[in-house]
């Protein structure tokens, strides 16, 4: 009760905020399909500076040391690596064995942990950013490592993982932003700016941008949802 005494008015009305975001995407793609395509950069640059933010907010010294937290690691792991691809299965073995190739899609999307987005959800609600980063290490070999294993076992399919690209999100959406809050930490060092005043400052920013990004999203994509009505209520 204490802490939920503490919310601010954006942080309780934050989730009627991003689900206004949605169904704004989903009106521009409806109504506007020509300038939806223009806003998947938003999406890019969005993250980035979302994540960029959340980095002023962590430290370094912070996340070496998460890398020593072998409990919360293990249980992580486990989730992510063994839990989630049997789950992925058979949610997909219940609703879309109907539909194979959605169904591959399913458990590709569901035994691919994400690089940036999670660190997002993480801040949001409070948890631990450090912790966070320092699992992305582990999820992105592991999960390099094993997608070909998933895709044969769960899916019957050799899917090869573009590791490239993988690593290319790392340095846009992790490294990137990484070494740009610490620059900038060394700036508010070298001219005394208030770090703390600025920090209060952009979690409203951060709440505006992240809901662009997702407006963004579900206009640029919009068109293959409204196209696909029956599969999209079964992803559901």
């Amino acid at each position: 009760m204490a802490a939920q005494k503490q919310l601010g008015l954006l942080d309780k009305i934050q989730p009627l905020l991003l689900i206004a975001s949605i169904a704004c995407g989903l009106l521009i793609a409806r109504f506007s399909p020509e300038f939806s395509k223009y806003l998947l950069p938003v999406v890019t640059i969005g993250v980035f500076l979302v994540i960029y933010f959340i980095m002023l907010g962590i430290s370094l010294e912070g996340i070496l040391k998460a890398f020593l937290r072998l409990k919360p690691t293990t249980l992580a792991i486990v989730i992510n690596f063994i839990f989630t691809p049997v789950f992925a299965w058979l949610l997909g073995y219940i609703f879309l064995r109907d539909y194979p190739d959605i169904w591959v899609g399913l458990i590709l999307y569901l035994v691919t942990p994400c690089i940036g987005w999670y660190l997002i959800f993480t801040e949001l609600a409070k948890g631990d950013v450090e912790l966070g980063v320092a699992l992305l290490a582990w999820n992105v070999f592991l999960q390099i490592a094993l997608l070909p294993v998933y895709m044969y076992f769960l899916a019957g399919k050799i899917i090869p993982v573009d590791a490239l690209q993988i690593l290319k999100s790392i340095g846009i959406f992790l490294i990137a932003p990484l070494l740009l809050s610490e620059l900038t930490k060394i700036f508010f060092a070298v001219e005394k700016v208030h770090a703390k005043e600025f920090s209060s400052k952009i979690s409203y920013a951060k709440t505006f941008i992240l809901m662009a990004v997702i407006a963004s999203m579900f206009a640029s994509q919009g068109s293959i949802l409204f196209s696909n009505p029956r599969i999209v209520f079964l992803m559901i």
